[in-house]
């Protein structure tokens, strides 16, 4: 009725049982090994990402803050210029106008042709001179933001034209011609 095995076959068996359940555990023990291993080079991989991450940021904040230091100079720089420009620009004017006026008057005189002539140029000349420091003037009045720009229809011939007309008129009076195309 029962059937007994023999102790050869027992033995065999629970030798082989034993060398599965050991070939078992290296392969578990050789996995976990291998895991370790792999936990370790990640947990060294992260670390160094993170340093590397750490170590970008403090270069990045580094160059915001230069970024930031250049631009403030730069603005400071802008708003020292536009303040040097209107202060010069009102110190040329003033005595521009007296030149002009003075240069009126000894026009007006009634010289002699030749001095009359060169009393015209200084009149011209100065007359220029104040519109170019005018420009000046503007210019560092719209850096300061104290007047804006507006639309303005205009005819670019006829603003040619007003440009060169003290140049062309030197010009014939040298001799030469000149025209706009």
């Amino acid at each position: 009725e029962m059937i007994s095995p023999l102790p050869d076959a027992i033995s065999h068996a629970m030798v082989d049982l034993f060398t599965s359940l050991t070939q078992q555990n290296r392969a578990v023990l050789l996995a976990n090994q291998a895991l370790d291993a792999s936990r370790v080079e990640i947990e060294r991989h992260n670390h160094n990402l993170e340093s590397m991450v750490q170590e970008r940021t403090l270069q990045l904040e580094r160059l915001a803050e230069d970024l930031r230091q250049a631009r403030d100079a730069a603005e400071a720089g802008s708003r020292a210029k536009s303040r040097f420009l209107g202060a010069m620009s009102h110190e040329l004017r003033t005595p521009m106008n007296a030149i002009m006026g003075f240069s009126r008057l000894l026009r007006d005189r009634g010289l002699p042709p030749a001095e009359q002539d060169l009393a015209r140029r200084i009149v011209e000349a100065s007359e220029h001179l104040l519109e170019v420091i005018n420009g000046v003037v503007d210019f560092a009045r719209l850096e300061n933001d104290q007047i804006s720009l507006h639309e303005t229809v205009f005819s670019p011939a006829l603003l040619l034209a007003e440009a060169g007309q003290r140049a062309f008129a030197a010009a014939r009076l040298k001799g030469l011609g000149s025209r706009i195309e």
